[in-house]
């Protein structure tokens, strides 16, 4: 069965492709007033879903496949007597797995009016589970072992601008929170992840939760601070490549992020017990060991009332007995 929806999957890729370059007028003016080139349009595979109901199931049907399996894709809804596209008037960005293989899509609206939500992600299916892959990943994982370090946003467009501009080492985590599944698979190619999300409230949190579960997973992030009303698409559109390497160079740890960020409004004592409840959750003893050394080697004045002990313990069997972990409590608690 997997093989067969693998086959609709890539018969509908190649649907899509096609009526962006015969029916998409809006939508390829759209990817170039957000400076998306026709090479990379090619190079990810982006297409359009046609304005109607019927022209994807048609086509499908048309190269002989069975009707009664349609509704098992994820690319169609039921209605009073049939089913129906369940992608309509939207850009297509197919996602692959690494092995190349098209296993879901996102689809973007192109008119700020139209109905639903902004975007439209491929439910689970037999082939994808979301939050285990990671977009363009396929394509850029070379890159990403190459320069020794991945950029991670969130949203297909971010990463269209971040590639676009020459940042080819770079993946989106698709909207979600970045998984265990997800950190693993970009493990494969490097132990360092740059995270680079929105700069509001809602972008820096994510940030955070996503660098914290990186260094649970025993690997090193780092955190790109963009301006509060910026995301990397905007940002890159309004100062260019240059001032995006500079941010990219300034990433900070996140114990640093969490010291310097004034939007989070975190007390002293809540970013130490953030950081000290992400430690003891950390297995691997050489994550821990340099995670807990980057916490000790925090700005004095970030850490001497509830943290200047910290370094003086010892570090290999930290948070190991029920001593030190008594001893955080009391120093936590002064």
């Amino acid at each position: 069965m997997s093989d067969l929806i693998y086959k609709i999957y890539s018969l509908a890729a190649a649907y899509y492709r096609e009526n962006l370059e015969k029916h998409g007028e809006a939508a390829l003016r759209y990817l170039e007033n957000r400076h998306i080139s026709r090479k990379t349009i090619e190079k990810f595979g982006i297409g359009y879903a046609l304005d109607g109901y019927g022209g994807l199931k048609n086509y499908l049907l048309k190269n002989n496949i069975n009707s009664k399996i349609l509704m098992q894709t994820g690319l169609f809804k039921k209605g009073n007597n049939d089913l129906y596209d369940a992608f309509r008037d939207r850009i297509m960005f197919p996602i692959h797995s690494i092995n190349g293989k098209v296993v879901a899509f996102g689809g973007r609206i192109l008119h700020e009016n139209q109905p639903g939500g902004k975007y439209i992600n491929s439910p689970t299916t037999e082939i994808y589970t979301k939050g285990k892959e990671l977009y363009g990943l396929y394509l850029t994982r070379y890159e990403i072992s190459k320069k020794g370090f991945a950029l991670i946003c969130e949203g297909y467009l971010d990463f269209l601008r971040l590639y676009e501009a020459g940042f080819t080492n770079v993946v989106a985590s698709l909207g979600t929170a970045l998984t265990d599944s997800q950190i693993n698979l970009l493990s494969r190619y490097t132990n360092n992840f740059y995270m680079i999300y929105d700069g509001d409230f809602a972008g820096i949190k994510a940030a955070v939760k996503a660098a914290g579960n990186v260094i649970i997973n025993g690997f090193t992030p780092k955190i790109i601070t963009l301006p509060e009303k910026e995301d990397p698409d905007s940002f890159l559109l309004k100062f260019g490549k240059e001032e995006m390497s500079k941010k990219i160079e300034n990433a900070v740890t996140l114990t640093t992020f969490l010291n310097r960020n004034k939007l989070l409004k975190l007390e002293t004592k809540e970013k130490i017990e953030q950081l000290l409840e992400l430690a003891e959750e950390i297995e691997d003893e050489i994550a821990r060991e340099l995670f807990i050394k980057d916490i000790a080697a925090g700005p004095r004045t970030f850490y001497q009332r509830y943290c200047r002990r910290i370094s003086s313990f010892r570090i290999r069997s930290f948070f190991q007995t029920e001593t030190e972990k008594i001893c955080i409590k009391k120093l936590l608690r002064k």
